[in-house]
């Protein structure tokens, strides 16, 4: 999976929101800048997901097995 597609697929309160008192999720407007594609690094977390590290120092999302092989089945 091509990283560009990853970070912007980043699935953390950060990059996607979480829901507020009510209910209501509010998406943050996120700037990436040239580094954030730039993947690093990443590690196994347990038996079912990667934490990815990328070059602006974003490492938060936890990419589940079942959540990549979603984002590579995309049309």
């Amino acid at each position: 999976l091509p990283p560009v597609l990853l970070r912007r697929a980043c699935a953390c309160p950060a990059c996607q929101g979480e829901p507020d008192a009510l209910g209501l999720v509010v998406r943050p407007v996120k700037q990436i800048g040239e580094r954030g594609f730039d993947l690093v690094r990443f590690e196994v977390v347990g038996g079912y997901a990667l934490q990815l590290f990328w070059a602006d120092g974003h490492s938060t999302g936890i990419y589940s097995y079942e959540y990549l092989h979603r984002l590579a089945v995309l049309p």
